[in-house]
């Protein structure tokens, strides 16, 4: 990834991560902290976002753990109504969230095209469902999918 220069500020202060626990979310979450963001970094796996979290204590920005399934849109809504009321929602949105599962032509199913589905393009939607809303109604905000 290329670094960023001491000439150029990233323009925001808090960005919220889905799919941080692993693979590209957590080299992005890695990449925001190194450059002193606050991120909040959202898996469904806390044991993940627990030794993301222990790596990246180094930097000068934080990573706050954020457990949640973006097929969840409840925890979804709890989680984006917090942010309101502290006065604290990301100024940027990475809808990373995803997940794949490689099977032999013998075993497909609809039932696991669902699943995958569910997660990877509806886990996405009921994420920018709010986000976008809220963004609006500001007349700012940017989203990464």
């Amino acid at each position: 990834m290329t670094k960023i220069t001491s000439d150029q500020r990233l323009p925001w202060k808090r960005v919220w991560v889905t799919g941080a626990g692993r693979g590209i979310g957590a080299a992005l979450t890695k990449l925001l902290c190194e450059e002193g963001l606050t991120v909040y970094a959202s898996s469904r796996t806390q044991q993940d976002l627990a030794v993301l979290q222990q790596q990246l204590r180094q930097y000068p920005g934080t990573m706050i753990p954020v457990p949640l399934d973006v097929c969840n849109k409840e925890n979804i809504n709890s989680l984006i109504e917090s942010w309101k009321k502290e006065n604290n929602f990301p100024e940027l949105v990475i809808l990373n969230a995803g997940t794949h599962d490689p099977f032999p032509a013998q075993e497909f199913s609809a039932k696991r095209c669902e699943q995958l589905f569910d997660i990877n393009l509806m886990g996405t939607i009921k994420c920018l469902e709010p986000v976008l809303k809220h963004y609006m109604a500001h007349n700012r905000g940017h989203i990464d999918v």
